[in-house]
C-alpha cells in the first residue's frame, strides 16, 4: 500500500483530499520562506497531476517560476482551509470545486518565498506561468478531461510590480477538483523548489518523491529509457542531443542531492545510461517523518493543564506559548513523558527571556527568540527537540531498491528491441559456426526427396 495514498483511513476506507487537510505547516505564510531552514513546509499534490502532466504551449519555465507555481497551489490550498465553514470535507470539497474561487497573494510573500529581491524577475515568473499549458490525464466516471489548461489565470499583471502589489489568481476548475477527489497524493516539501537553479530538477523531485511515498514491500525502482524521461520531464526533441540531456539529468539529481538537510526528506540511487544499457535507474528511500507527520498522544491531566496554562506570572510572551497539541505530538515522536517537554520548553523560553545568552543547545538564547519571532512558536519548538538532542523513536524506512540491471537479456525491451537483439546473435554465431559438412546418409536422403 503507498502510504501516502489518502492518509488515514475511515474505516478501511482511503481518504480523498477535501477529508485532509492538505497543508503540513504550522503556520504556512511564515514557514514558506526562503531562509527558513528550522521547518519544511509541505502541501499535498495529487499522483495524476504529476504522473499525466505534459506541457504543450509555451513551455519557458525557469526553476523559480515553477517554484512560484507551486507556491501559489499552495496558498490555495492553506486559503480554502482558512474560508469560513470549511471545517469539514462537504465544505471543503465545495470551495475546491467553487468556480469563482479566486485567492490574493502579496508580492511580499512571493519574494520572501523565492528569496529574490528583483521584482522585474518576479513579473516576468508571473507572466510566463500565465502562458504556460499542461494536459493531464483527469477521468470521472463516464468522462475522461485530456484538454490543455492554464496553469494560473490571473486577474491582471501590473506593469510595475512594488512589495505591496496584491495579485489575484485562480486555478483551473479541473485541476481543484482533482485534488479535492485524489486519493493518491505526494506530500511536497515547497521550501525545496525554491533552491533550484536547474528547470528540470523540480520535474524530476516531484518524479522521485511519488516513489519515495511507497512502503518498503512496493517500492520499485523507476527505470524510464532516455525517450521516456525526456518526454515526462518536458526535455525539447528538437536537435535532441543525447550526452547534453543525461548532463542535465546528473545536474538535475545533484540540486536534489544538496538540498539543505531540513528538506532532504528521502535518500536517491542514480545510475545514468551506458553504451550497453539505455535506461536510467532511479530508486529511493521511504520519506523521514517529522514532529508533525505523527499521530499526537493524548495528554494526562495534569500535562494538559500544565500545557494550556497561561499567565504573566508565568513569564513568557503570549506569542512564546504552544499548545497541548504540540505537546501531544512531540511525546509520540521523541517518546519522552508529555509534562517533562512541556516543563523544558518554559525552562529554556523563560531562561532565554531573562538572560540573551543562555544556551539552548547550540544556540544562544536570543537567536533562538529571534527564530519564534520570525517562524512562529510552534516552528521554532520542532528545532528546539533536535538542538536538545530529542531523538525520534520512529522506525527509519531507509531501504532503497536494487538499481543495478538484472541479468535477464531481455530486461527492460520492447517487441522491436529483443528481435533485433536476436538477429544480432544470430549473425555473431553463424559466423562463429564452422563450415557445415554433409554427411553420406543425407545425401541419400535428399536424393528420394528429390525422386519425390
Amino acid at each position: 500500500m503507498n502510504r501516502a495514498e489518502g492518509g488515514p483511513a475511515i474505516w478501511g476506507i482511503q481518504t480523498r483530499g477535501a477529508d485532509r487537510f492538505g497543508i503540513r505547516a504550522s503556520d504556512l505564510v511564515r514557514e514558506a520562506r526562503y531562509d527558513n531552514l528550522i521547518t519544511s513546509p509541505r502541501f499535498e499534490y495529487a499522483n495524476v497531476l504529476i504522473s499525466s502532466g505534459r506541457y504543450v504551449e509555451h513551455d519557458e519555465l525557469t526553476a523559480q517560476d515553477q517554484a512560484i507555481y507551486y507556491y501559489l497551489i499552495a496558498r490555495m490550498r492553506d486559503h480554502v482551509n482558512a474560508l469560513n465553514r470549511a471545517d469539514t470535507a462537504i465544505e471543503k470539497r465545495s470551495a475546491l470545486w467553487n468556480r469563482g474561487l479566486s485567492i490574493e497573494i502579496s508580492v511580499r510573500d512571493l519574494v520572501s518565498y523565492t528569496g529574490t529581491a528583483s521584482l522585474v524577475r518576479i513579473r516576468a515568473s508571473l507572466e510566463r506561468i500565465a502562458k504556460t499549458r499542461l494536459c493531464y490525464d483527469l477521468r470521472r466516471p463516464l468522462e475522461r478531461d485530456l484538454s490543455p489548461k492554464s496553469l494560473i489565470e490571473f486577474s491582471s499583471i501590473p506593469d510595475r510590480l512594488t512589495s505591496g502589489t496584491v495579485i489575484r489568481y485562480a486555478i483551473d476548475r479541473a485541476i481543484r477538483s482533482t485534488m479535492a477527489r485524489a486519493r493518491r497524493y505526494v506530500l511536497v516539501d515547497l521550501n525545496a523548489f525554491s533552491r533550484f537553479r536547474c528547470r528540470y530538477a523540480p520535474r524530476l523531485y516531484l518524479r522521485l518523491a511519488m516513489l519515495a511515498t511507497y512502503d518498503r514491500d512496493r517500492r520499485k525502482s523507476w527505470t524510464p529509457d532516455i525517450a521516456e524521461l525526456a518526454d515526462a520531464l518536458g526535455y525539447p526533441t528538437k536537435a535532441f542531443h543525447r550526452a547534453n540531456f543525461i548532463a542535465t539529468i546528473d545536474r538535475a539529481l545533484q540540486e536534489i542531492r544538496n538540498l539543505p538537510e531540513i528538506n532532504r526528506r528521502f535518500a536517491i540511487a542514480a545510475a545514468m545510461p551506458s553504451a550497453d544499457d539505455i535506461r536510467f535507474r532511479f530508486a529511493t528511500s521511504g520519506t523521514r517523518k517529522t514532529l508533525y507527520d505523527v499521530r499526537r498522544r493524548l495528554l494526562p491531566r495534569d500535562a494538559l493543564r500544565h500545557a494550556e496554562a497561561r499567565g504573566w506570572e508565568i513569564g513568557l510572551r503570549e506569542h512564546q506559548y504552544i499548545n497541548a497539541s504540540h505537546i501531544g505530538h512531540a511525546a509520540a515522536f521523541t517518546g519522552e513523558p508529555p509534562m517533562d517537554l512541556s516543563n523544558a520548553w518554559r525552562y529554556d523560553i523563560i531562561a532565554a527571556n531573562n538572560n540573551p545568552r543562555h544556551p539552548i543547545g547550540s544556540m544562544p538564547g536570543a537567536e533562538f527568540l529571534a527564530l519564534i519571532d520570525r517562524f512562529g512558536a510552534p516552528a521554532a519548538f520542532e528545532h528546539w527537540l533536535g538542538l536538545k538532542g530529542y531523538g525520534s523513536i520512529l522506525d527509519v524506512d531507509d531501504y532503497i531498491p536494487s538499481i543495478e540491471p538484472p541479468d535477464d537479456l531481455f530486461a527492460g525491451l520492447n517487441y522491436h528491441e529483443i528481435n533485433d537483439l536476436l538477429d544480432q546473435v544470430d549473425n555473431e554465431l553463424h559466423e562463429k559456426l564452422p563450415p557445415r559438412v554433409q554427411d553420406e546418409d543425407e545425401d541419400v536422403f535428399s536424393g528420394l526427396l528429390n525422386a519425390i
